[in-house]
């Protein structure tokens, strides 16, 4: 005796096979979820790529500034190392705003392969920083 299903008039014979279309039709949708994450979460990266440029070339003018200051007032030993740092700065920026966050992430891993223990007391200086700004703002209360 041979067995046939019902077909439910959409072509699909079985229960197994409606489950596995929409089990498809769940992962289309989910890829695409995901792509779109992604394109979001990079457009935001990218402007806080540029923003971490603007940053750092803010803060190289400040040091050039202080520099000048600095000399006047007869230090000129951190003059010279002020004004070293503010030209790090601005090519630290350059490279920044000319690069794609690929290229960036390419290179954070290249320097963490070849100075690992660089990395390493980078990460902890940015912990650090990052707890005392938090514990900072303990005691304020919002209105």
């Amino acid at each position: 005796m041979e067995r046939t299903s019902k077909s439910n008039g959409d072509g699909l014979a079985s229960p197994g096979d409606r489950l596995r279309v929409a089990l498809r039709d769940v992962g289309d949708v989910m890829r695409g979820a995901a792509a779109d994450a992604r394109a979001g979460a990079c457009a935001r990266l990218d402007h806080d790529r540029r923003q971490v440029a603007r940053g750092l070339e803010e803060v190289g003018r400040v040091l050039d500034q202080a520099t000048d200051l600095l000399r006047e007032d007869g230090h000129v030993g951190v003059a010279l190392g002020t004004r070293r740092l503010a030209a790090g700065l601005d090519r630290a920026a350059a490279w920044t705003a000319s690069r794609s966050l690929e290229d960036i992430g390419s290179a954070i891993g290249a320097l963490a392969r070849r100075r690992p223990w660089l990395m390493a007391g980078a990460c902890i200086a940015v912990g650090f920083a990052t707890g005392r700004m938090l514990l900072s703002g303990e005691g304020v209360k919002p209105h």
